[in-house]
């Protein structure tokens, strides 16, 4: 079955709820777990302070997660990265970007 599940969250109670379900699974699979933000790009100095503030939210979740899955036994890769114009339309492209490049192992 799965060995490897590729979570992704933007740190909403929503997104959590996902992150429960995928790790509950993947502690009853044996299967370890990727969890993946990914945040907007900034390019202007304008939105640099509102860029480090994200960043560190983004590691705050990261890291809660990361607590959760080693509380449960299950393996746990933490994956933060930025993308310039990122939408809903290229979600999925861009959270597979890392792995189809051979940065990341794949998930099964």
């Amino acid at each position: 079955m799965y060995r490897h599940i590729l979570i992704p969250t933007d740190g909403s109670k929503l997104a959590h709820k996902g992150v429960a379900h995928g790790l509950s699974l993947a502690k009853a699979l044996g299967a370890r777990i990727t969890v993946l933000t990914v945040e907007p790009l900034f390019l202007t100095k304008k939105f640099a302070e509102f860029k480090k503030e994200w960043s560190a939210q983004a590691t705050s979740v990261l890291k809660e997660i990361a607590d959760e899955a080693k509380a449960a036994g299950v393996q746990c890769e933490t994956i933060q990265t930025a993308q310039a114009g990122f939408t809903a339309r290229n979600f999925a492209t861009e959270i597979l970007k890392p792995f189809a490049s051979g940065e990341h192992p794949r998930p099964v």
